[in-house]
């Protein structure tokens, strides 16, 4: 018997309102320090962009599946790594500021994200993490720390972040105190105990843990 609230609905779906994106908090540190200038006529990251990401052999791992959070995210595929090269290029060899956005986040993402996920750089953004809805849902309840960084009460904005995620993507970052509280509420109530989401349970409480030991940074970001 399933020991989520009987009266509990139970929804078979994902978040798709509200997203999280993962960094390698030493990454994140290690990027701002060595990019001072984020722009499209700096010759130093022109050539750090081409020389990591273009035509390159990043792409060797990207039918790799890591299993433990097939059901929280798509993995890249093909498509993806031919755009990054298609954006790349338009950038740096086809001179067309229109694109360095995307070239940016390319490079970002490829540098900052946790060893575990670095082969979805190709996917930016869009390589987000959801997680059941009524998992979501009962948390959302249940931790008004999590309802107040939704509602942007509580609010955590890394300037240097804004320079990433750009209009019209929202984010509000998980401090490792408020991550603690999140995991306490996971943990003490039994309504998280239904088999149905135990791979959602794990795979946040994981998210939590590495951000509590501030090893990553985690990020909820709102699609509206």
């Amino acid at each position: 018997m399933n020991s989520c609230a009987q009266n509990e609905a139970y929804y078979d779906t994902k978040q798709d309102q509200f997203t999280f994106i993962v960094l390698n908090k030493n990454s994140v540190d290690d990027f701002f320090k060595n990019n001072k200038e984020l722009n499209f006529n700096n010759p130093e990251l022109k050539k750090m962009i081409i020389d990591s990401l273009y035509n390159g052999t990043n792409n060797e791992r990207i039918n790799i599946k890591n299993y433990d959070f097939l059901k929280n995210t798509k993995e890249p595929n093909q498509y993806e790594y031919q755009l990054s090269q298609n954006v790349i290029k338009a950038t740096y060899f086809e001179n067309q500021e229109e694109y360095f956005t995307g070239s940016l986040d390319y490079f970002f993402y490829f540098k900052c994200l946790p060893k575990e996920f670095k082969y979805k750089w190709t996917q930016t953004s869009l390589g987000n993490f959801q997680f059941n809805s009524t998992f979501f849902s009962i948390l959302r309840d249940n931790s008004p720390e999590l309802d107040k960084i939704i509602y942007g009460d509580i609010g955590n904005y890394d300037e240097n972040l804004k320079k990433i995620f750009q209009d019209p993507l929202i984010f509000n970052e998980i401090t490792p105190e408020n991550a603690k509280k999140m995991k306490q509420t996971i943990l003490s109530n039994v309504k998280f105990n239904d088999k149905r989401f135990k791979q959602d349970k794990l795979n946040f409480l994981y998210f939590l843990n590495q951000t509590i030991e501030e090893k990553w940074r985690l990020i909820l970001i709102d699609w509206n």
